[in-house]
């Protein structure tokens, strides 16, 4: 994957998390902040990135790792 594709696919994994993280805080109720540390936590890493591998994102873990605040 070349460094153009890379950075599409980040661009499209940001605008999926700010989008649908925010719409699943407030459907469930729930604190937006702590909802998106949920999703981009260290814990969660495995789970998230096979959630958005199954919605056609690939190669998640330069977005999670890098420059979020979310340590791997």
């Amino acid at each position: 994957m070349n460094a153009i594709q890379q950075r599409e696919e980040i661009q499209r994994e940001i605008v999926y998390r700010y989008k649908y993280v925010s719409k699943f805080a407030k459907h469930n109720n729930l604190n937006e902040r702590l909802t998106y540390e949920f999703f981009a936590g260290r814990n969660n890493n495995r789970r998230v990135i096979a959630a958005l591998n199954t919605e056609g994102f690939k190669n998640i873990q330069l977005v999670l790792t890098k420059d979020t605040g979310s340590a791997a």
